[in-house]
């Protein structure tokens, strides 16, 4: 068991593609379309699709039409998300950095979330000290009664992937996540990142 907990932190750490890995690549840049409360953050390939390049995109809203989470401390939630593999987290390092730049953070979808992404947000709260969690309370306020503005749905962190009853607080996914803009410095200085 030790070894194939050992063998997977490894293909997490070597999946994952960082802006060293896209910056060198040609014909292909990263695009921010800001409609204010919600953001498209893609890979655009500028010569037409090219199946050796990086593809994908992720959503995130604030205040989602039809998702009653909260106030969730100003933060943007992801709505949506697909990259090919290994290209996923970049889009997400730029999406919490460039949701921390417009207001509180990401945090996960509240309606709908898979393993897959449950892996994200755990990677996020236990392996990068360059990311900040920040816990938020409940739609009930238990955490903090006096404060409303942190106050978001955690009914995906009730449960664990497998489905069974969790203690929410101790969930990565009862969190929003910051991040110093550090990616979309280095993608921007590079021209291979444009905001819309």
């Amino acid at each position: 068991m030790k070894l194939l907990l050992e063998n997977w932190r490894r293909y997490l750490n070597e999946a994952a593609k960082g802006p060293q890995d896209f910056i060198g690549m040609s014909d292909v840049i990263i695009r921010v379309v800001d409609h204010g409360e919600g953001i498209a953050i893609r890979y655009d390939s500028q010569r037409g699709e090219q199946s050796n390049k990086p593809w994908g995109e992720i959503v995130i809203e604030r205040n989602p039409e039809g998702a009653p989470s909260g106030p969730c401390d100003d933060a943007f939630m992801v709505t949506h998300s697909e990259a090919k593999h290994g290209w996923g987290p970049l889009l997400y390092d730029i999406a919490m950095e460039y949701a921390t730049m417009k207001g509180g953070g990401l945090f996960a979808d509240r309606a709908d979330i898979s393993a897959e992404a449950r892996d994200v947000w755990r990677y996020y709260f236990n392996k990068r000290p360059d990311v900040a969690p920040h816990q938020l309370d409940n739609l009930d306020n238990e955490l903090t009664p006096d404060i409303q503005v942190d106050n978001c749905d955690q009914s995906t962190a009730e449960v664990d992937w497998e489905g069974m009853e969790t203690d929410w607080v101790k969930s990565p996914i009862s969190k929003r996540y910051t991040k110093a803009p550090t990616t979309i410095d280095a993608l921007r200085n590079s021209g291979k990142l444009i905001i819309e």
